[in-house]
């Protein structure tokens, strides 16, 4: 990802504008989707735990045994509810990432001739 003080010009030379690289968008939106792997690996595994019951015995330990089973895997509020959840605003999180970078470089673009000009005398 790269943020640059300056674009290039012709030539190579600096340009005196910021810029943002074309490729920050998708650098971004990459790493974001490594932590939606990490994540939907991380809620098959809590969906496969919470599919096996923990039998710790009879009595208090098999309300703690069911317990479990409903933190992991229970419904809304759930581990396995809650990373479904942190996966899709993370879908969210790229699209404004894309949405971000296109404004960025729109603003940047519109914005150009006043930079342009402004050095020059009337």
């Amino acid at each position: 990802m790269s943020v640059s003080g300056t674009d290039q010009g012709m030539q190579g030379q600096p340009s005196g504008r910021l810029g943002v690289d074309g490729d920050t968008a998708q650098l971004i939106n990459s790493k974001v989707a490594d932590v939606q792997s990490a994540v939907s690996a991380a809620r098959a595994a809590i969906v496969d735990a919470g599919a096996t019951a923990t039998p710790l015995g009879h009595g208090y330990a098999q309300r703690i045994g069911q317990r479990n089973g409903q933190v992991a895997n229970g419904g809304p509020g759930s581990a396995a509810d809650t990373l479904a959840r942190f996966a899709e605003s993370l879908d969210d999180l790229k699209n404004a990432v894309v949405a971000s970078i296109g404004h960025y470089q729109g603003a940047d673009g519109a914005g150009r001739h006043w930079v342009e000009e402004s050095g020059r005398s009337a």
